[in-house]
């Protein structure tokens, strides 16, 4: 669990990577190879699911499906 709220985090990040140290013991360097695996994890299990992912790119909220079809679906405002 997380210190500050015992949400389980450190429990669904040590399930998503297979982490072998605990979670405040990583370095900036492997929280982001982590998170770029529980990513890679998420778009690879929704995908063969056949669901899309829901991801900001270019200024919009997107869909992105496994065939490459892009569907916006809201323009997001720049400040």
């Amino acid at each position: 669990m997380c210190d500050s709220c015992h949400c389980g985090l450190s429990q669904v990040i040590f399930y998503l990577c297979d982490m072998k140290k605990p979670q405040k013991e990583l370095t900036g360097k492997e929280l982001a190879i982590l998170a770029k695996k529980a990513s890679d994890r998420a778009w690879n299990e929704n995908f063969a699911l056949g669901l899309p992912i829901v991801i900001e790119e270019n200024g919009n909220v997107v869909k992105k499906y496994k065939d490459g079809k892009t569907e916006v679906i809201k323009k997001t405002t720049k400040s």
